[in-house]
């Protein structure tokens, strides 16, 4: 991985003197911008402010009755994926899932509603709280 570079500012004094007037006015909206840029790049990305994503939340419990799940998508294009962040087990005491869970059936709906048909690696009956990642 390609770290930052140490200098992250440019001075008038670095630019030749011929050039110092025109370059006075490049420099400073070029400074805030590798401000910004350097900033970003040093652990400031998330995925919802930086990527085209969501993060949702649903609280289901696990028959035929809760599916298909439904949530409007709040992305600007359609989703190409789904999926699984976390899934805990609400039946009584809160237990993460380590166990391999797939959402091997989800749809984009003329409503721009994401539809998750199906859940695989839930057991029956139970209350879980699922996180998805919509890309």
């Amino acid at each position: 991985m390609a770290t930052i570079p140490v200098q992250t500012k440019l001075l008038v004094e670095d630019v030749p003197e011929d050039q110092r007037d025109w370059m006075k006015k490049l420099i400073a909206p070029l400074n805030q911008f590798i401000s910004s840029t350097v900033a970003a790049m040093t652990r400031d990305l998330t995925l919802t402010e930086n990527i085209r994503c969501q993060i949702k939340e649903l609280t289901f419990t696990n028959n035929s009755a809760s599916f298909p799940l439904l949530f409007t998508s709040t992305i600007k294009s359609r989703p190409v994926a789904v999926l699984k962040l976390n899934v805990v087990d609400i039946s009584t005491a809160p237990t993460a899932l380590t166990a391999a869970i797939d959402i091997p059936d989800w749809e984009f709906t003329q409503k721009q509603e994401i539809q998750i048909n199906t859940i695989a690696g839930l057991s029956a009956n139970q209350k879980y709280r699922l996180t998805v990642l919509v890309l």
